[in-house]
């Protein structure tokens, strides 16, 4: 028996579509924004996506940017936001790096991080305006309504322009499906 979902269906949809327009040309693209309760499968589809983007790096033109010098493979990076929050709390700083010189940026799970500081979010904030023109897939459990409140005014405009969403608000969990 085969078990499907409309939103499902629909972002399988987006993502074809996203996938033919990275591999035409991986140097200039959008956002794709995953949103959804626990366990619907938005980390698993963001790391899918950027496995493939990896596998298909040799078939498709070469990624530029105004950041780097020349032209250079594509290729994708993929972060837990949560645990690269962390990691800034433990002086470590190059994850920021990989996000920005990847050619498709996976952030995973924004909003669930433990930033009493507010550096994180300053971060999130810097990389999503870096990277507002190219490939991004950003996952987080909280609905659009609460980003202006959660992530703050800056990054929630960040990531109502020049992006997709992809609602995945009722897709049941995988566990009880």
């Amino acid at each position: 028996m085969r078990i499907t979902h409309p939103q499902l269906d629909a972002m399988r949809d987006a993502l074809y579509t996203v996938a033919a327009q990275y591999a035409k040309c991986p140097s200039e693209g959008r956002t794709i924004l995953l949103y959804g309760e626990n366990g619907c499968g938005k980390t698993r589809t963001a790391r899918l996506m950027a496995r493939w983007a990896n596998l298909i790096a040799l078939e498709i033109p070469f990624a530029s940017n105004s950041e780097s010098v020349g032209a250079r493979l594509s290729n994708s990076a993929i972060v837990h936001w949560p645990s690269v929050v962390n990691g800034f709390h433990n002086g470590e700083f190059g994850a920021t790096d990989d996000i920005l010189n990847a050619s498709l940026a996976v952030i995973d799970d924004i909003g669930a991080e433990h930033d009493p500081s507010g550096y994180g979010r300053e971060q999130l904030y810097l990389v999503l305006s870096r990277r507002e023109f190219r490939w991004n897939i950003i996952t987080t459990n909280l609905p659009p309504g609460a980003w202006h409140d959660r992530l703050e005014r800056r990054i929630a405009s960040r990531l109502f322009r020049n992006a997709d969403h992809i609602d995945l608000s009722s897709v049941p969990d995988y566990s009880t499906a």
